[in-house]
């Protein structure tokens, strides 16, 4: 007996499409993340995984390049070294207090540089 993929005309794409609409709940919860940026700690959000973490920080890196770039030595514009990593418990915290957040690609984004700024200012 032929499974309903192995009548499609191509075998991968209907096994793929088979694939699609199987409706499992995900067994991952959403976890807090940091965008580190030139080695600093910019943003808080969420995301099921490491790799969809990695994506959606990249993208807003890329989508937000004019605002982030630096200068180097001579003049000439850096790369921003990216990173990005499960967040420390005050990230948490920062993230789950809901304060000063944007959303991008419909995830809510939290920035955590500005409550940090005025503490290292100080000293």
């Amino acid at each position: 007996m032929k499974k309903p993929f192995e009548l499609s005309a191509n075998v991968a794409l209907g096994f793929e499409e088979a694939i699609r609409n199987i409706s499992v709940p995900s067994r991952y919860s959403l976890s807090v993340f940091t965008l580190e940026i030139n080695g600093k700690p910019k943003l808080a959000f969420q995301a099921k995984r490491h790799a969809e973490a990695e994506r959606l920080g990249r993208d807003w890196v890329y989508s937000h390049r004019d605002q982030i770039s630096s200068k180097g030595r001579y003049g000439t514009e850096l790369p921003p070294l990216i990173g990005v990593r499960m967040a420390l418990a005050a990230e948490r915290a920062v993230f789950e207090a809901d304060s000063n957040h944007e959303f991008y690609d419909g995830v809510k984004i939290v920035r955590l540089i500005e409550a940090a700024e005025p503490e290292s200012r100080g000293g």
